[in-house]
């Protein structure tokens, strides 16, 4: 009963389902990230390098299975995958490896959704994650990064161009 209390405040305390693509090899850092806010479930996530390192869905239920593939969308078999088994905000559920590919993806389902199935058969929605988290002078922040500006963005990143990061809005629920 109170696993299902969490779950149906999850909305209200903020936490939502939110696919995380990190930047380096590890989930729990605080390293450079791109997400998928609010994202549905079965819905592709898709990044390109330097963000194809570990993945991880925070504040999908428990027992929810994150599922990457290697490549720009959610179709075939997954490559990896694993199972959330706790509710710790801080280590969130399971870090999933990428595999450093040029393009990768990821999704979350509910347990029961098969790891093998062939998506390919049904029609899986994509998204291009709409924040980025960084942390610039000591201070980690968050912005909103419009369709078709996630390039342009990783591009400021990776050149430790702050400035040009800061004409990108903080992130405040935008879609």
């Amino acid at each position: 009963m109170m696993l299902l209390t969490l779950f149906l405040l999850f909305p209200l305390l903020g936490w939502a389902n939110d696919i995380v693509l990190y930047l380096g090899g590890n989930c729990w850092t605080g390293q450079a990230s791109v997400s998928c806010r609010n994202i549905d479930e079965r819905t592709c996530c898709r990044a390109s390098a330097p963000f194809c390192g570990v993945a991880q869905c925070v504040g999908c239920p428990v027992y929810t299975i994150v599922l990457t593939y290697f490549g720009s969308d959610c179709s075939g078999k997954s490559n990896r995958w694993c199972k959330i088994r706790h509710l710790d905000r801080k280590h969130w559920g399971c870090c999933v490896d990428l595999g450093f590919e040029d393009t990768c993806a990821a999704m979350w389902a509910t347990s029961s959704y098969q790891t093998d199935v062939d998506a390919a058969t049904s029609e899986i929605a994509c998204a291009q994650p709409n924040v980025m988290t960084y942390v610039d002078n000591g201070v980690q922040r968050e912005i909103h990064i419009p369709e078709g500006e996630l390039q342009n963005a990783t591009q400021l990143l990776l050149a430790n161009d702050f400035e040009g990061l800061k004409h990108f809005a903080d992130w405040a629920g935008q879609q």
